[in-house]
């Protein structure tokens, strides 16, 4: 039985164990490789969704003030909701929710908005 599991070449991952021999590692090469230019595109949309929320914490903060904001406050404030939602968005429950929309997306073809 201990042949058998090394013949096949199996890897445990999260629990499970995937066969090495079923991806075609020149063609998921050739895929990563494609794909970069989408990585960075996404990455410049998520530094614009972050700076969206920077620009509402801000607002929110100025509309409690007679005077402008200062550089100092301006910087502690944004820090303060970077640090907000990226400890949202690894909370499990929340990244469950990700996870479940993205199977449902990828299965059905199609992506929806919440």
């Amino acid at each position: 039985m201990k042949a058998n599991f090394q013949k096949k070449k199996l890897r445990e991952r999260g629990g499970e164990f995937l066969e090495e021999d079923k991806w075609d590692k020149d063609k998921m090469k050739k895929a990563m490789k494609d794909s970069k230019e989408e990585f960075i595109d996404l990455n410049k949309k998520l530094v614009n969704v972050m700076v969206d929320f920077g620009l509402r914490a801000l607002k929110t903060f100025q509309t409690g003030k007679n005077e402008p904001l200062n550089p100092l406050q301006v910087n502690q404030i944004v820090t303060h909701e970077i640090d907000a939602v990226i400890e949202t968005l690894s909370e499990p429950h929340f990244a469950d929710l990700i996870i479940q929309k993205v199977e449902r997306d990828f299965y059905e073809g199609s992506s929806q908005p919440f």
